[in-house]
């Protein structure tokens, strides 16, 4: 089983931290939605519980938190409780979450401290580590045990954790470490390093004033955030960018996500149209280069026209020149035959 917390600085494989995990009701696991993009916009604003503000990743609206986390508001509004998965130890946020550029400080307690009733039990996280230790502390285990282990001579005697007042019949043991015996019950603590845990006379008071967990935020979130988003969670629990008027699948400027199958838009729908506008402007294109040729060829023609006209009129120049009158009277009937009204002088020959 993975641990909640990062391996570094702490191999914490076991959960006490596991704690950060926000308590989730069963009413909440049923999946909010809407087909209205503005709705998770709204819907992801900043929750409130006591005097805490608090956003993403702590947020109590399902696909409003981390998808490994849930939240719940309890004891009048008043108190912020993180849990993981059902088994997990929910853990009660003691202090205001204080941010320092992309990570979130998160003071926390076991939330069954505050109540009198059994504490010792193992906390086993099944979820990612997302959130980290100081390395200040170091954890070990708390022992109620209804005899001493035959091989537990390491064991240091310490104070039982039951409630003021009440008298524990089971006699309670610390460890270094994360160890297990069939006689009693674990419950593992994270003491800050140095300290005497079985000089502690009232341990339970101690481990109430609790420990300091941190969380980092994505590149996605910030990315989201700096867009103007909302960050969040898609039902199948990968990351969702909440925009005013659309959901994305990081910030409010990337793909679109269709609300009613939770996918991205298709691309191709996209690109039909940078096709459509590629291909309309290829046959205006077109069409300007026809436009183009067919003035050039009426162009080239009439100039061709004029040249040829020019060209006949200097023929018709180089030929010789005929005055009309001359014209007119080559024509004439006296220029072949002439008619005279005198009488001939010639003798008429004899037919013979």
């Amino acid at each position: 089983m993975a641990s909640l917390f990062s391996q570094s600085p702490l191999p914490l494989t076991i959960s006490y931290l596991i704690i950060i995990f926000f308590f989730f009701s069963t009413t909440k696991s049923q999946q909010q939605t809407s087909t209205d993009p503005s709705y998770y916009y709204n819907l992801c604003a900043p929750s409130t519980c006591g005097n805490l503000t608090f956003s993403y990743p702590f947020s109590l609206p399902n696909l409003c938190h981390h998808p490994k986390l849930n939240s719940t508001c309890q004891d009048n509004n008043q108190h912020l409780v993180l849990q993981g998965q059902p088994q997990s130890d929910p853990h009660r946020v003691i202090g205001n979450i204080t941010i320092n550029g992309p990570n979130f400080t998160i003071p926390i307690a076991s939330n069954a401290l505050f109540r009198c009733g059994h504490v010792s039990k193992p906390n086993f996280v099944t979820d990612s580590a997302i959130f980290s230790i100081s390395d200040k502390y170091t954890y070990g285990t708390h022992l109620n045990c209804t005899r001493r282990p035959a091989n537990g001579q390491a064991l240091m005697p310490v104070s039982c954790l039951g409630c003021e007042g009440v008298v524990d019949p089971n006699v309670c043991y610390y460890l270094p470490g994360f160890v297990s015996f069939p006689e009693c019950e674990s419950f593992y603590i994270y003491p800050p390093k140095g300290f005497n845990v079985s000089a502690e006379k009232d341990l339970r008071g101690f481990l109430k004033k609790g420990l300091e967990i941190t969380y980092t935020m994505s590149s996605e979130c910030e990315s989201c955030q700096g867009s103007g988003g909302r960050c969040g969670a898609m039902p199948d629990g990968s990351f969702a960018c909440f925009c005013p008027s659309s959901v994305h699948s990081q910030n409010c400027s990337d793909e679109v996500i269709d609300l009613r199958t939770w996918k991205p838009v298709a691309r191709k729908s996209r690109g039909s149209k940078v096709l459509v506008v590629a291909l309309s402007t290829s046959a205006s294109i077109v069409i300007l280069i026809a436009v183009a040729t067919l003035v050039g060829i009426f162009y080239f023609w009439q100039k061709s026209s004029r040249l040829k006209d020019n060209e006949r009129g200097m023929d018709n120049k180089d030929m010789p020149q005929t005055d009309l009158k001359d014209v007119v009277k080559s024509i004439s009937p006296t220029s072949s035959c002439h008619y005279s009204t005198e009488p001939s002088d010639q003798k008429q020959l004899p037919d013979n």
